[in-house]
């Protein structure tokens, strides 16, 4: 389940950014699969959008807090 919801999330930052943007994505997308924070980072995505955050910053915020 959990994976999906992964997945889903990983095409939308795809679709959604900027292609300035791409190899940042690309770099902590695999930075959460290495760590098996996948789980954590669906979650925390799911709320920053839900208070209005854009995809993208959902993805920077994510990786502030975990560094």
């Amino acid at each position: 389940m959990i994976m999906g919801k992964y997945n889903t999330i990983r095409e939308q930052l795809r679709v959604e950014a900027a292609d300035k943007y791409q190899g940042t994505i690309e770099t902590y997308l695999l930075d959460i699969e290495r760590r098996s924070m996948q789980d954590e980072f669906c979650t925390q995505y799911i709320k920053l959008l839900d208070v209005g955050f854009h995809p993208y910053d959902c993805l920077i915020a994510f990786m502030k807090g975990v560094k």
